[in-house]
């Protein structure tokens, strides 16, 4: 039996990138592991909900209260993987969780990837193709973020089918007519549940369809498929504002290239219309197994994933509409809402971020791709046309969209290493031609050592750049990179899910409601936005967004139809109301939470401060901004602005200003702003409702413009991260240790504050106080003796939130309760029904018991015993070497009805006496005071 040394040196290559790929994003920015992207907390608590229905859902309740949000079919795919990954792991081990599992599910699932990716280099160039595909996947940088630990974003999956799809349609379009019809259902089957676990799969599509056009056309006549393929990028090329560098060069060497090729065998385009039938016959085989491809993806789609009968018409429309095509106008452009939705700025730094993070790592990656698309545009194999399509295709859509770049992923990693192939193909030809030079220097790096040697020069740079990037993998999306703000919401999150009812609704901005739906496993009001900035009525009707008012009165409407196409806009794609409660002031706050409540019926509970935000916030409420011209340097240190007769000194250094007003010294507050980066920050030395404020604004650090501004109102951000002037409607009742979140509690409707309850008091006239609540113009009170409150004692309106009793009540049990009224009387929810005991009768007075009276003690630390008196809370002991008591030995307070000093009393005349007090307040007449000497 011969061992195969080449094919387990193999193995045991891609088993090692397998383990570091797996161990390296397992250990990626591993103190941010809880659901770390902006979408992962909505497709775990989707998996959460498979898991405990045992079937898929069709509404995941966490999101979009009142009525949740519906789950598609093209969102159930990796949920659904989740929880098989998760049972097969609990199975094995039953203190899994399904939280572990998704934590452990990206860096596995990647790992899965690099098979596929290594057979779909093979397919191309050998096994040597195959490993440095694989390698090169596992050094990527740009995709660390999305499948660390902790990530459960849609982007695994897409690495994960884009790296299968690769291999299997590399096979399909190389298949036999016997074999063609296996690859066919399988590339069928794995495009299905592509297109299950993420709609933008449909974009793959156009990948599948124009390599076969390509083939058809080119084994018509050789050259035709690429040169008019050539001219297409041309054209295209010519109709992009970015990007438009990479298809023309393409553009241009397939145009040449095929021009080259035709002009080879001129004679054949005589016969086109002939040969590009005959060209159709001999590869019925390769038509009919996509054709089969797509009906198995189309019944995996329609069935299990929900989508429509006639959803490629529709898809077919859409890149119509992106092309300028048939009508569907707008040209070269699609809307969007994210960062990542929007044009790139710049092509090839945008190609950077998502690829390795390294401008030179990237350019020796692109001169090896060169190769590669040279070489498939000259030899124009099956596989290598599908290899030129899934780079254009993917390239041209990220023209519109930055996050199509991440459709590289799979692609990048066996471009790059089938051009390395192609140079050593190239090397390997010039050795076999004895008449150049070169071919006796070529002959050297056949040694094992040398091509050791080379391997690990050049693959140690790529394996330092992803250690060096993973390292330094931060969360999270939407400027909370500083690892305290991220812990702090996670701090906030952990403690709703601890303190808050389960139905509770939580309101915070951007996509940190997806982070709060996985992690606190409660209902989020905001959390992310429809792909093109429009909110359709069809699914997501108002309450789920209302918005000021366009002619700025201030007034919280709701969101129109306004130019009558059926849909409901929002200005900028996301819930601006819910946006701007960190910079709304407090009545524009209540307002808003306000409209939500009584117009939609969505009751939110709690909302999460991100503190982060202050600076901008603080930006947003300065008004009457005037620049400031005039200023000197006096020290260095010290500048002196005038502004309106004003003297303003402001130390650069401590970033401290102050100035003179009515013979008092002030301090604004002062704003920062860094124009090159957008960074901002602010100093606040004193707070006070009418702050002026000084707005600075640097450039590279350096000092470029001073504004002077006045401060129109404390927005609520800054209020609850100061304390200051915290509306009475709102409770903060939790504050991060991180210090960068915190958590307010909205009073919709009263909560009673005092008498607490279950309280005992000893006031016949007592004041109960409770909390204004949003809405509430006036409040009715009811006191009973009766647990239902249906013959109250006291029946009382009241604009105010705190009411004295005017006759006294008698001592016993009460119960009351406060319902708030909204302007137009009409009532919106009673408080809690809480109790109280009214008891105005003092104990009995103590009997002392020992040390006996007038006794002498040789024990320093002697014990005092009296009698138990029912219906005592403590007993207050007094000890004094003075029989006035007029400067205590012992003064304390007990619960029980003995006690031992702490500390040796020392030898003298002592005297004691006790005091009972219950609950209520009320306090027993002492005791008779008893002596004892103490001589040791």
């Amino acid at each position: 039996m011969n061992f195969n040394f080449k094919r387990w040196i193999v193995v045991g290559f891609l088993a090692a990138l397998m383990i570091f790929s797996f161990v390296h994003l397992s250990s990626a920015g591993s103190d941010y592991k809880v659901l770390t992207t902006s979408d992962s907390g909505f497709f775990y608590g989707i998996a959460r909900s498979t898991d405990k229905l045992d079937g898929l859902p069709d509404t995941y309740e966490l999101s979009h209260p009142p009525q949740g949000k519906s789950v598609g079919g093209s969102t159930q795919g990796q949920p659904l993987m989740l929880v098989m990954f998760y049972r097969g792991l609990h199975t094995l081990n039953p203190t899994v969780s399904l939280m572990d599992a998704s934590q452990y599910f990206s860096p596995f699932l990647f790992m899965l990837a690099l098979i596929g990716i290594f057979l779909a280099g093979r397919e191309l160039g050998g096994n040597f193709a195959g490993g440095a595909s694989a390698f090169f996947m596992s050094v990527l940088v740009g995709s660390i973020y999305w499948t660390k630990i902790g990530a459960f974003d849609r982007e695994i999956s897409l690495v994960f089918f884009g790296a299968w799809m690769f291999y299997l349609l590399a096979k399909l379009f190389n298949s036999t007519k016997q074999e063609i019809w296996k690859y066919s259902i399988l590339s069928g089957l794995v495009y299905g549940l592509f297109l299950i676990t993420w709609p933008g799969a449909l974009f793959i599509a156009p990948i599948l369809i124009l390599p076969l056009v390509l083939i058809l056309l080119e084994r018509a006549v050789s050259g035709l498929g690429i040169s008019v393929w050539g001219v297409f990028l041309l054209w295209f090329g010519n109709r992009v504002s970015v990007g438009s560098g990479l298809f023309l060069a393409i553009g241009v060497a397939a145009f040449l290239i095929g021009l080259f090729k035709i002009a080879t065998n001129w004679d054949a385009l005589s016969k086109i219309e002939n040969r590009i039938f005959a060209s159709i016959r001999s590869h019925l085989h390769l038509i009919g197994g996509i054709a089969v491809m797509f009906l198995v993806t189309t019944l995996l789609a329609i069935t299990i994933g929900g989508y429509k009968h006639d959803f490629w018409i529709g898809f077919a429309q859409r890149i119509g509409g992106f092309l300028g095509l048939g009508g569907g106008g707008g040209g070269l452009a699609s809307p969007r809402v994210a960062t990542e939705m929007q044009v790139p700025g710049n092509y090839l730094n945008s190609l950077n971020v998502q690829l390795f993070r390294n401008v030179l790592l990237l350019r020796i990656t692109m001169i090896f791709s060169g190769f590669a698309i040279l070489k498939a545009l000259w030899t124009r194999k099956k596989r290598e046309l599908l290899l030129i399509t899934w780079l254009i295709i993917p390239a041209a859509m990220a023209t519109t969209q930055a996050r199509f770049f991440r459709v590289f992923w799979p692609m990048w990693p066996v471009l790059a290493a089938y051009g390395i192939w192609t140079v050593i193909w190239i090397g390997r030809r010039l050795m076999k031609t004895p008449t150049l030079i070169t071919s006796k220097w070529l002959d050297r790096f056949k040694q094992p050592i040398v091509i050791a040697l080379v391997a690990i020069v050049f693959m140690t740079p790529f394996i330092y750049n992803a250690r060096a990037n993973a390292t330094n993998t931060r969360p999270i999306p939407h400027g909370g990179t500083r690892p305290s703000v991220y812990h702090s919401l996670v701090d906030s999150y952990r403690w709703l899910r601890n303190n808050s009812p389960e139905n509770a609704v939580v309101a915070v901005e951007w996509s940190y409601g997806h982070l709060l739906t996985g992690t606190a496993r409660r209902r989020s009001v905001t959390d992310g936005a429809t792909t093109s900035g429009i909110w359709e009525n069809r699914e997501l009707p108002p309450p789920d967004y209302v918005k000021l008012d366009v002619n700025g009165d201030g007034k919280i409407t709701e969101v129109d139809d306004t130019d009558g196409d059926g849909k409901w806009e929002v200005a900028g794609g996301r819930r601006p109301d819910m946006q701007n409660l960190y910079n709304a002031d407090e009545n524009e706050f209540a307002q808003t939470i306000q409209t939500y409540r009584d117009n939609y019926g969505l009751k939110i509970d709690y909302v999460v401060f991100n503190l982060y935000r202050i600076s901008s916030a603080l930006w947003s409420s300065s008004t009457n901004e005037k620049n400031l011209d005039n200023y000197k340097n006096l020290d260095g240190n010290t500048l002196l602005l005038q502004f309106d007769n004003e003297n303003v000194w402001y130390n650069t250094q401590s970033q401290l200003a102050y100035y003179q007003e009515e013979n008092t010294t002030r301090y604004p507050l002062i704003l920062t702003y860094e124009l090159s980066t957008g960074g901002m920050g602010y100093s606040l030395p004193q707070i006070s409702p009418e702050m002026k404020v000084l707005q600075i604004f640097y450039r590279g650090g350096e000092l470029y413009a001073l504004r002077w501004a006045d401060l129109a109102y404390i927005p609520m951000v800054a209020r609850v991260s100061w304390s200051y002037q915290v509306p009475a409607y709102l409770d903060v009742v939790y504050e991060s240790l991180h210090g960068y979140a915190a958590v307010g509690k909205i009073n919709h409707y009263p909560s009673l504050k005092t008498p607490g309850n279950g309280a005992s008091i000893n006031d016949n006239t007592p004041t109960l106080e409770w909390t204004s609540s949003i809405g509430g113009e006036k409040y009715e009170l009811l006191v009973d003796d009766n647990s239902d409150v249906s013959s109250p004692e006291i029946l009382e309106n009241t604009s105010s939130t705190s009411y004295t009793t005017s006759l006294p009540l008698a001592d016993g049990n009460y119960y009351w309760s406060v319902r708030a009224f909204n302007e137009d009387n009409e009532s919106f929810g009673w408080s809690d029904v809480w109790s109280f005991k009214i008891d105005t009768v003092a104990p009995n007075t103590p009997v002392l018991s020992s040390p006996s009276d007038n006794s002498t003690l040789s024990d320093n630390t002697p014990t005092f015993q009296w009698n138990e008196v029912s219906g005592v809370k403590d007993y207050e002991l007094l000890l004094d070497n003075n029989p006035g008591f007029t400067s205590p030995e012992v003064q304390t307070v007990i619960t029980e009805n003995t006690y031992t000093p702490k500390e040796s009393l020392d030898d003298d005349n002592y005297w004691w006496k006790i005091q009972a007090r219950d609950a209520a307040g009320n306090k027993s007449p002492w005791s008779d005071a008893w002596s004892f000497t103490l001589q040791t």
